[in-house]
């Protein structure tokens, strides 16, 4: 004979452990996908920088690097020094800060005219009775440093290979104050009926900012070069303006304005190099993050102690690195297209940014940290088509400087311009390849070229050049 025990089982037990054991149980299956790391991508190989080549005696970038050297000291092994001492830091994966050598600093950059860089410096120039003293004054002041700027136009070459990693402060070579004080100079010769020797000292100066475009391995540096030889070819054109009214004095400036004339080579327009520099920043800084290398705590408020079993479990730096590689990758071809392809294809590319910045979906479950930091790091497609759309405004307005010239050379006057206008085989807007357009009310041959604006990419924004005042 059987007995049973009716009395029902209490079911807080089988509750308590579904509620212990979930989390558990998810915490195990969540470390098992995370067990293994990912093999190299192939993407890896595109997106190396190429190999030094050139000695650093004939390498205007070390000498940059030493603008800031004592007085009295050779700039060039200031910046040899400094340049190995980011090298040694970077071989020991020392988490320090390095600056480069700042004791001679330029003064009094804010009391230079042409402060906007679309401005037209030789007419700001010219319209400014106190401008001449004050140019000669800050000049006189900053002569060592304007010195050694001057000297790097004598160098073959200009190729930036610091380490990159992000814990390394970024070389002080942009002279700003430089270049500022040098294109008022300029102005000044100009106007004192010496546009030969501006020409000439122009030139020099457009020479070495190509060259710098060309060897430029970071954007900040790629982006500061274009803009300065947009306020050179700015200047080029002012002076191109001044000396309209005697054509027969351009033609001796021929040898000299030809090749400047020239639209931006293939090296010196492309981003490639830039973003390849970019992404060896993120390479180091996915590899050599660690619980000791972080400034806070991972998510911000935990104990410092649980972020060294976090990053051993759930953050995978090869994956992460593919991951950004393959980001890298579509920015390269982004950046390849030609300019009558630009909008669209960034367009196409920005429509992509929710699978980088979205961190909140479900393959997250794989190497969540790296995922995460990707997020957290990546800026918007649409800020680098804003970077590269840079260069097709310079290249476009490179051929409205080309027609401004060719058209002072050839005496046209303003009834003929809109005829020369249509018929030049420079005149092509960059994003439509349509005709440039003459603006018989201002003068100025112009068009649209893209805009940098927050969040969109446009091309509203009105490139010209005068031809008569």
């Amino acid at each position: 004979m059987k007995f049973t025990n009716n009395a029902k089982r209490p079911r807080w037990p089988r509750i308590i452990w579904t509620i212990l054991g979930t989390p558990v149980l998810l915490l195990v299956l969540l470390t098992v996908i995370n067990l293994v790391d990912q093999d190299p991508s192939a993407n890896l190989a595109e997106l190396s920088l190429p190999t030094y080549t050139v000695e650093d005696r004939d390498n205007a970038y070390v000498a940059a690097l030493g603008l800031g050297a004592p007085a009295g000291e050779d700039h060039w092994v200031s910046g040899q020094r400094y340049l190995g001492s980011l090298w040694n830091t970077y071989r020991q994966s020392a988490l320090v800060y390095e600056a480069p050598d700042r004791a001679l600093r330029f003064t009094r950059l804010s009391d230079l005219p042409c402060r906007d860089p679309n401005s037209d410096c030789l007419a700001e120039v010219a319209g400014n009775r106190d401008a001449r003293a004050a140019i000669q004054a800050i000049a006189k002041e900053n002569a060592v440093r304007l010195d050694r700027y001057h000297s790097l136009y004598r160098y073959p070459a200009f190729v930036e290979h610091r380490p990159h990693a992000f814990t390394l402060a970024p070389p002080d070579f942009y002279a700003a104050g430089e270049h500022r004080v040098t294109l008022c100079t300029i102005a000044l010769l100009v106007l004192e009926g010496k546009p030969e020797q501006a020409i000439i000292s122009l030139s020099d100066d457009i020479r070495y900012w190509r060259r710098v475009s060309a060897g430029a391995t970071t954007l900040v540096t790629k982006l500061v070069a274009i803009q300065s030889l947009d306020n050179d070819y700015r200047l080029l054109s002012g002076i191109l303006r001044h000396t309209a009214s005697t054509p027969s004095a351009l033609f001796k400036f021929d040898a000299i304005l030809q090749p400047l004339l020239l639209p931006l080579s293939s090296v010196e327009a492309k981003f490639g190099n830039a973003l390849r520099g970019e992404f060896a920043d993120f390479r180091h800084f996915f590899l050599t993050l660690n619980a000791a290398s972080l400034p806070m705590p991972l998510f911000g408020s935990e104990p410092r102690w649980l972020d060294r079993p976090l990053l051993a479990l759930f953050y995978k730096p090869q994956a992460t690195i593919n991951l950004s590689a393959s980001r890298y990758r579509m920015l390269l071809e982004m950046a390849a297209v030609p300019s009558e392809e630009f909008l669209d294809a960034s367009a196409n590319s920005a429509n992509e940014d929710a699978a980088w910045i979205n961190i909140y979906q479900p393959g997250l479950v794989y190497n969540p940290i790296g995922k995460t930091m990707i997020g957290l790091t990546t800026t918007p497609t649409v800020d680098y088509a804003n970077m590269f759309g840079r260069i097709h405004n310079l290249n476009g307005y490179l051929r409205l400087v080309r027609m401004q010239y060719e058209a002072a050379r050839a005496a046209v006057s303003i009834k003929d311009m809109a005829d020369f206008v249509s018929d030049s085989v420079y005149s092509f807007s960059p994003f439509s390849r349509a005709p440039m357009e003459w603006d018989t009310e201002k003068n100025e041959i112009y068009f649209l070229g893209l805009e940098p604006k927050e969040g969109s990419i446009a091309t509203s924004l009105r490139v010209a050049v005068r031809i008569r005042d």
